[in-house]
């Protein structure tokens, strides 16, 4: 089994985009969901020692902040709980969350907490934010996910950080097929000695993933189209528990497979559409910085934006999707399911006002004027009623 010790020795650029994504997420997150005057739990399930020892913050901090800075700034009366979830790095996270007061700091396993958690608040109306990075796949029973959504809560939201190669590594291992191929071993990869077969169908919440690894073996399909073939498999059982799921590769380079998943669930359109874009925003801002310049061969992060995706180009799918006339937010909605996070908010706000420029698409709009009498031209959908239907005209590259 893969040593956890070594993990907190330095943050590594993947776990800096992880918590930088959770980070950008949490104040608008907290803005919104504390109008519900609901109370609201975020949890850290895994959340390790706080602080690497090259002394950068990791997720408990960012949430135990980004609480303490809501209550600072908001006379809003509402409960607000910060759980930390840690069993072997309990002591370093407690001397590491001692100052803020608005922690819950349990030291007990994951599992353990949700089974509590669940009897507590079976008819509590709670909004509840779970963050799931564990260090490999062993405690993702998919039934704690069904256990939650089978809560009377006000809301769930999960942020989940899923080992995708380290499953099928296991997978393969524990079924005797051939090995998975990968040009990068690091940090992707923890073997089990305790892990069976129905363990890890609990884990998948199914026995398809086996299915995918004999056709790996068979030579009927590559590792990375078994990978993309188990995610989406995955995916599809999270989406019989939430409206919305979004699944975002990360990975070292192009050619290789995903290090990670970062997986995002929620029943919410307002949710998605905000995760989707802080995730976009934030995750451009962090390749930028942390890229410094240097070329994709000597970097750890590949983006997934429109020169890394496999699917056609946005205003063709625009085009295609309003074969039915949409409301723009329903739009928004249904591109993010396609193009995960490649493409922020105003981005594809701004692929559909060329469309509409170019007579692709009409858009009318409710009210039809602005306050001052001028004809309304806004892509704001919180202010204005947005429907776009196909146009006459059509570049020949969208049939």
């Amino acid at each position: 089994m893969k040593a956890t010790e070594n993990f907190f020795l330095k943050k590594r650029a993947w776990s800096k985009l992880k918590d930088e994504i959770l980070r950008s997420y949490l104040p608008p997150y907290l803005a919104k969901i504390s109008h519900t005057r609901c109370p609201i739990t975020i949890a850290d399930c895994f959340a390790g020692k706080g602080i690497f020892d090259d002394g950068q913050h990791g997720s408990p901090l960012y949430i135990a902040k980004a609480i303490d800075e809501f209550k600072s700034q908001n006379t809003i009366a509402i409960e607000i709980d910060g759980v930390f979830i840690e069993k072997k790095y309990f002591k370093e996270l407690h001397d590491n969350l001692c100052s803020f007061k608005e922690c819950k700091l349990i030291d007990d396993d994951y599992e353990n907490w949700i089974k509590q958690f669940s009897s507590e608040n079976i008819n509590n109306k709670r909004n509840l934010l779970l963050y799931v990075d564990p260090y490999g796949i062993k405690h993702l029973a998919f039934s704690h996910f069904k256990e939650i959504c089978s809560m009377n809560l006000n809301s769930i939201e999960i942020l989940l950080n899923f080992n995708s190669f380290g499953f099928l590594r296991e997978g393969c291992r524990l079924m005797g097929v051939q090995d998975f191929e990968s040009d990068d071993n690091n940090d992707v990869y923890e073997q089990d000695g305790v892990n069976s077969i129905s363990r890890m169908n609990a884990i998948a919440n199914g026995i398809y993933w086996q299915g995918i690894l004999r056709e790996y073996s068979n030579g009927k399909i590559s590792m990375k189209d078994a990978e993309r073939s188990f995610c989406e498999q995955y995916v599809n059982e999270l989406k019989s528990l939430f409206n919305y799921v979004v699944n975002i590769p990360i990975k070292a380079k192009k050619s290789h497979l995903p290090k990670y998943r970062l997986i995002f669930a929620t029943n919410s359109e307002d949710g998605l559409l905000l995760v989707a874009d802080k995730m976009s925003r934030t995750w451009k801002e962090f390749d930028e910085r942390e890229r410094g310049g240097q070329q994709l061969l000597f970097y750890e992060i590949d983006f997934p934006d429109e020169n890394n995706i496999e699917f056609p180009e946005p205003k063709k799918t625009i085009w295609n999707i309003l074969s039915v006339p949409h409301d723009l937010k329903a739009l928004l909605v249904k591109m993010i399911e396609i193009y995960g996070i490649s493409y922020s908010e105003s981005k594809l706000k701004a692929y559909c006002k060329e469309m509409e420029k170019d007579g692709e698409v009409i858009v009318t709009r409710d009210p039809s004027k602005t306050p001052n009498g001028k004809v309304s031209s806004s892509w704001e959908y919180k202010k204005y009623k947005i429907i776009l239907r196909r146009g006459q005209s059509c570049q020949k590259t969208l049939l």
